[in-house]
């Protein structure tokens, strides 16, 4: 696979938490499939406050890492981040980042 020659710049930041989701299928001129609740909500404040081409994950996901024999995957993060912006008493939770080797795409 090969990139345009206008991606140079291409970055990613990624959120990952584990939890219970709502699906389904939004209609508008292109129906698309969607996930819902305070998971994705999680999900996307991770992402948020992520550094670009770092992937974080919350607590919840780093435990099933764990448990699954890919601990040493995570570093956790001397930060925390807050699971809602709008709460002010909202308390904020641990985050990890997932670090493994990877085949860079050629």
């Amino acid at each position: 696979m090969s990139l345009g020659p206008d991606t140079g710049d291409l970055d990613l930041r990624v959120g990952v938490h584990s939890g219970p989701v709502t699906a389904g299928v939004l209609r508008s001129e292109r129906a698309r499939f969607q996930l819902f609740g305070d998971t994705m909500n999680t999900c996307a404040r991770l992402e948020s406050s992520s550094k670009r081409g770092h992937i974080h994950a919350s607590k919840e996901t780093a435990d099933l890492l764990v448990k699954a024999g890919r601990g040493k995957w995570l570093r956790k993060r001397e930060d925390r981040v807050s699971a809602k912006a709008s709460v002010k008493s909202n308390p904020k939770f641990r985050i990890f980042e997932l670090h493994w080797r990877y085949a860079p795409l050629t």
